[in-house]
């Protein structure tokens, strides 16, 4: 009896051990020779751009919109395809009631098919081949692609105006100096001023108020190298001394003022803010029921 014991638990040991030092399964396998074999047929999502979709579920109160395989939209009622401008809350399948959702970000250029997997455009490549028109999200793509001139090439080919009169084609180039300034500010300073018009006072500017973060007085050196564009109606140049003051205002508040003096209009109401402002922009009390910000707003001029 004790002998039939140990050979059963003998068998059971080698029949764990079998299991547990089987290879696992994987659906991308190699053949003998070390080639690896195509994906299995139930991962493979798509095989052209076409066989992908943007769309929207129903089921959910607070759905936005994604990419997803066509096949999978087609055969899930509770998924459509996603049409901009439309109001789905009518067609819900699920009793959202007084529900309010925050905003969805801004829903996917088109969907591609990439490694036969359906996912959102990421290349300026993939960009255009969904949205031909969309040059400036392609323009940014390009940029962090490590493609500067093909960022350029990309924001040259927009011709319209913004409500301004200003070429969009700048507006382009300024969102491609703002993500420069992000890594290298001395880089952004030449890019503002090779390749901005209308809008390089305004480019310089934002270079600055990222400088003042670390460096007030290099920041002024920039502003003070802003030329105004008169037909523009507004002085990026005066715009810049005045958020570098209310930058400088904490750590040094008569410097603070001082800047403020180097405005050529405008530097009496900057100094009324910098002098009252935390009597304009109190302190949130520790006491105060209803959350409020850490710090006050910074108050600045936008262009």
């Amino acid at each position: 009896m004790k002998v039939k014991l140990l050979v059963g638990l003998s068998i059971l040991f080698i029949l764990i051990s079998g299991c547990i030092q089987q290879p696992p399964i994987e659906n991308h396998l190699e053949s003998n020779d070390g080639v690896q074999q195509p994906p299995m047929e139930e991962d493979i999502e798509c095989n052209n751009d076409s066989d992908c979709v943007v769309a929207i579920r129903l089921d959910r109160c607070c759905d936005c919109p994604s990419v997803y395989p066509k096949k999978e939209v087609e055969d899930d009622p509770n998924l459509v395809v996603y049409e901009s401008g439309k109001d789905y809350s009518a067609i819900r399948t699920v009793d959202c009631g007084r529900m309010q959702c925050i905003p969805c970000p801004p829903p996917p250029l088109g969907a591609v098919c990439s490694n036969n997997t359906c996912q959102e455009p990421r290349t300026w490549e993939e960009i255009l081949r969904v949205c031909p028109d969309c040059y400036f999200q392609a323009s940014r793509a390009a940029y962090k692609q490590d493609n500067l001139s093909k960022a350029i090439e990309l924001c040259d080919l927009i011709t319209s105006k913004d409500f301004h009169g200003i070429d969009d084609r700048e507006n382009c180039l300024l969102k491609i100096a703002r993500l420069m300034m992000e890594n290298d500010t001395d880089k952004a300073i030449s890019f503002c001023s090779e390749h901005l018009d209308k809008r390089k006072g305004g480019c310089l500017r934002e270079v600055a108020e990222a400088i003042a973060e670390t460096d007030i007085e290099k920041a002024l050196e920039i502003c003070d190298c802003i030329v105004d564009d008169p037909s523009l109606g507004y002085s990026s140049r005066d715009n810049c001394y005045h958020n570098i003051a209310v930058e400088a205002r904490e750590m040094n508040e008569s410097r603070a003022l001082e800047i403020c003096e180097m405005m050529s209009e405008g530097s009496e109401e900057c100094k009324e803010l910098i002098l009252r402002y935390h009597e304009i922009y109190p302190t949130p009390s520790t006491s105060t029921p209803t959350p409020l910000p850490a710090t006050p707003p910074t108050p600045k001029f936008e262009e």
